[in-house]
């Protein structure tokens, strides 16, 4: 099998300082590689290379080659920015954008142009009897709680996490679980009332009923009603995080 990616004789500088010297690595795809030594070995300084994050560093400088699927990554036509969806970096520390929680976590997927109506537009398309009954059952479930004078609000916020898993769109379902996360957090900070869980069932309800008729059009004009309800409450609340990104 081919390496997904290879270093070739690769050195790399800081100035005069050599960082890393005549590395020479393969790595299959799906394979787990780990890197270990000591503080300041050179480690996070190669991972670096991979997606040239060094770029940026002044006096930073390269030789040898870096390649992935067999194309030199620092070769002039590159588009880094392309380079960098395919290789992403996890870091110990989070570096956030200088922006609110919510604008970080949504970055990555409105820079990839997904969104609610692509969400339901590919739920349309994929749904499953599974994921139907499993829908079924959230609203079932949020119905009880409300008949036993429960709160429903945590069931209600799982129904969108099923609904993402039911478009089959495994970053966007990712993306989704984040939101619903903070807003459980939100909501334990927000007023809470029977109110706005009764008119999220009836809103998930008609979504359901949509989604079960394959009518593409009436479910994105009935979820797009719902997210504007849902973020006037955020409004009223004084909660605008979400609010003003209609999630």
């Amino acid at each position: 099998m081919d390496p997904k990616i290879e270093a070739k004789q690769l050195n790399f500088h800081y100035g005069k300082l050599c960082a890393v010297k005549n590395v020479n690595l393969n790595v299959r795809e799906h394979q787990i590689t780990a890197l270990i030594g000591p503080s300041g070995c050179g480690k996070s300084t190669f991972l670096r290379t991979l997606n040239r994050m060094n770029d940026i560093i002044p006096g930073a400088r390269i030789e040898g080659e870096v390649l992935l699927d067999k194309q030199n990554i620092y070769e002039r036509n590159v588009d880094v920015v392309e380079l960098r969806k395919r290789v992403g970096m996890v870091f110990q520390q989070p570096n956030p954008f200088p922006k609110s929680v919510f604008e970080n976590v949504a970055f990555g997927p409105k820079m990839l142009g997904l969104s609610h109506k692509m969400n339901l537009d590919e739920a349309v398309e994929n749904v499953t009897d599974k994921d139907i009954w499993d829908l079924q059952r959230n609203l079932e479930k949020s119905k009880e709680f409300i008949a036993m004078g429960k709160l429903a609000t945590d069931v209600n916020i799982e129904f969108h996490s099923l609904l993402a898993r039911a478009s089959k769109n495994a970053v966007y379902a990712l993306f989704e679980r984040t939101i619903n996360a903070m807003h459980l957090d939100l909501r334990k900070r927000s007023p809470r009332n029977f109110i706005i869980d009764k008119a999220a069932v009836r809103a998930h309800e008609l979504i359901l009923d949509a989604l079960i008729k394959r009518d593409r059009k009436r479910a994105i004009r009935l979820l797009e009603r719902h997210i504007i309800a849902v973020s006037k409450h955020y409004k009223r609340s004084g909660t605008t995080l979400l609010a003003r990104n209609g999630c």
